[in-house]
C-alpha cells in the first residue's frame, strides 16, 4: 500500500485553495444576477423570497415566490459614513397581486453604496433575514 507523500498533500492543499478562491470571487450575488442590469440581488435561504436592485432607475423589486401565507419585504439600505452604519432608505413590501411582485423606487445620489435587507413576515412574526452584497445607487 502506497502512503501519500508530503508533495501530494501540498498539491491537494494548493488545488483546494484555488477552488475556494474561485468560489469566493463568484460570491452569493452571482447566483441569480442574470437579469439584465441588476446591480445587486438577495434571496432567502429557502428561495421563497427574492429582491433585486437596479441602480439605473433606482428601482427595488421584491418578489414573494411561494403563496404560503408569508409575505416578503425588502429594505434598500444606504451606507452612512458619518455614523459608520447602514441606514434604511426605503422599504418595499410584496403586493397582493397574483404574481406577488412589488416594485418601489426612490431617487438616490449616484454612486451611494447600497445593500438589500430581505426577509419574510406574517403578522408580527419575521423569518429568514438576509442581506445582499453591496451594490451602488
Amino acid at each position: 500500500m502506497r502512503t501519500p507523500s508530503a508533495r501530494s498533500f501540498t498539491f491537494l492543499a494548493a488545488a483546494s485553495a484555488v477552488a475556494a478562491s474561485v468560489l469566493a470571487l463568484a460570491g452569493p450575488a452571482s447566483a441569480d444576477v442574470s437579469v439584465q442590469g441588476v446591480d445587486t440581488y438577495a434571496s432567502t435561504l429557502d428561495g421563497e423570497a427574492e429582491a433585486r436592485w437596479w441602480h439605473d432607475g433606482d428601482k427595488l423589486v421584491v418578489h414573494d415566490v411561494l403563496a404560503d401565507g408569508w409575505g416578503s419585504r425588502a429594505q434598500l439600505q444606504t451606507w452612512n459614513s458619518a455614523l459608520n452604519q447602514w441606514m434604511t432608505a426605503f422599504t418595499c413590501t410584496d403586493s397582493n397581486s397574483s404574481d406577488g411582485t412589488k416594485t418601489c423606487s426612490q431617487n438616490l445620489v449616484e454612486g451611494t453604496p447600497v445593500r438589500i435587507h430581505l426577509w419574510q413576515y406574517k403578522g408580527t412574526s419575521t423569518r429568514l433575514h438576509t442581506y445582499s452584497p453591496q451594490g451602488q445607487a
